[in-house]
Order: C-alpha cells, then structure tokens, then sequence
C-alpha cells in the first residue's frame, strides 16, 4: 500500500514539474492521483458513497466527508506482507484499533492535502502569482452549453454587462 503509493505520487510530481505540462493537464493530474489514491486504499466521500450509513458504527471510521472500513484497512495491512501482518496481530485489541485510526488519518489528510494543491506555473516554469481561473480555456470545448451558461457565464453577467450589450453576451451562449 504505502511504496506503490508514494513511487505513484513522485511520478505525478516529476510530471507535474515538466515545463511543457500546461496548467490544465496539471490540473487534471492531480485529480486522477487523487482518484487512485481513493481506489487504491478504498477511501469512500460521503458524497459518492453512502453506504456506511448501513453499516455498523464499529466496522468504519469516518473523518469528515471521507470514510473507510475496518476490514478494508485490515486488508492492506495484510497486502503489505506476512512481517507487517504478524506485527499487526500480536498487538493488544486497543492498539490495533489505534493503528488503523492512524492510517485512516494519515490516508484522508493525505487526499484532502492533496485536493488543496494549487497549480503553480506561469509561461516561465514560475510559480504563478494569481490564482488559477475556475475553469481552464482549453476545457471550455469539453462543457455542454448548460453548464458554461450556469457555472461561467452566469456569474460573470454583470461584469460583462459592462463591456458587452446583450446580443454579444447572448452570441457567446
């Protein structure tokens, strides 16, 4: 779990270091880390998944909006080998329990570290100094109309009312 994990993230760091990477496939980087950070040790959002509702209280822990099992990180614990098993199963009850609340912390302090990660390069390889847009040009051609008009345009209606007369903000829709 922890070795594949972190050679997954250095190779997504030196990629994200290029200087022909631009922000927009950085962006996109990030969030297929993210992604596979999630899958690879089962951590579920609450957004996406709520079947902890059903389970038990004492078969997952849950921090925040992210949540995994018991059995789940068990597994990995046993995915790293027989040393790291027979280690974990000596241990007294309360101890493996607070074993596995230290990777459940570390794991979801991981992913939401790693969601707060703003891309940092201008044209020059430099560490920008304005925040990213919300959205970036080269993706504009990947939204259908309902979302550009909701989450782009909309809000910026009053600001380019004062540029633009409405035929010309209604020609961009």
């Amino acid at each position: 779990m922890i070795t594949p994990l972190f050679e997954t993230m250095q190779v997504m760091f030196a990629k994200l270091q290029c200087k022909d990477v631009v922000m927009s496939q950085q962006t996109v980087e990030i969030k297929v880390l993210i992604s596979n950070i999630c899958i690879s040790i089962s951590i579920c959002h609450d957004n996406m998944d709520t079947s902890y509702n059903k389970l038990d209280h004492n078969t997952y822990i849950k921090v925040d909006e992210w949540w995994m099992t018991i059995a789940s990180i068990k597994g990995h614990i046993e995915d790293q080998g027989s040393w790291a098993r027979d280690v974990f199963s000596v241990l007294f009850a309360e101890d493996q329990y607070a074993a596995i609340h230290n990777i459940v912390v570390f794991s979801m302090t991981l992913v939401n570290e790693l969601r707060q990660v703003q891309v940092e390069q201008d044209s020059n390889n430099e560490a920008a100094m304005t925040e990213l847009p919300s959205i970036m040009p080269a993706q504009l051609v990947y939204l259908h109309p309902r979302d550009f008009i909701h989450n782009i345009l909309d809000p910026r209606c009053g600001h380019l009312s004062r540029f633009w007369s409405p035929g010309e903000i209604e020609d961009v829709e």
